[in-house]
């Protein structure tokens, strides 16, 4: 799993298919979104949700959440169910420019 940065993650929304899943909590996700189109699956719940994830293993999933902790164990989730390309955003939400 890799690291992206915001700057990266602009670029890759910009650039084509990707799914931006937020894992926080759907009150967190109400308060402040990045605004990319982001699809929440909280981190509670996306075990019994991964169906719901892109089904062509090639499109990139990047997990957000506040800061990096329930990003990496989403990302965990989908690499142990057959998804390889998979990364978090670095810093999470803290980290990204702009209101929060």
């Amino acid at each position: 799993m890799k690291r992206i940065s915001p700057e990266e993650l602009r670029t890759a929304w910009m650039a084509g298919p990707h799914a931006l899943i937020d894992v926080r909590s759907a009150e967190e996700f109400a308060a402040h979104r990045l605004g990319l189109g982001e699809r929440l699956i909280p981190l509670d719940s996306l075990p019994h949700r991964l169906h719901e994830l892109p089904q062509d293993r090639g499109i990139p999933l990047i997990f957000v959440c506040r800061t990096v902790r329930r990003a990496t164990v989403a990302a965990h989730l989908a690499q142990a169910a057959g998804w390889n390309n998979v990364a978090i955003l670095d810093g999470g939400v803290a980290g990204w420019p702009g209101p929060k």
